[in-house]
């Protein structure tokens, strides 16, 4: 990721895990470390230097939030069903 791509980072981010996305992104990105798992997570702190551009995002991370969106994608398809299934039921009742 480029210096222009830190706004599509944090929008991955907060998209992935909420307005609060730092500390529980640093989580989820752990295990996709090429040095290997960390232990529960990244330093969050790391995470928030990329959002602020003073660290370069490394070029490892593109790819597994491509794969997380993906996923997460196909979960909301899943709910939206779900809700408009439930929406017409209690429509119903």
């Amino acid at each position: 990721m480029t210096r222009l791509d830190v706004d599509v980072f944090a929008q991955a981010g907060e998209l992935l895990v909420g307005r609060d996305w730092q500390r529980a992104l640093a989580r989820i990105l752990a295990p996709y470390h090429p040095s290997g798992t960390k232990t529960n997570s990244l330093d969050d702190s790391l995470v928030r230097k990329w959002k602020r551009g003073d660290r370069p995002i490394p070029e490892w991370v593109q790819p597994v939030l491509a794969k997380l969106l993906k996923k997460r994608v196909g979960e909301l398809e899943k709910m939206a069903k779900k809700a408009a299934s439930l929406s017409e039921k209690l429509a119903r009742d």
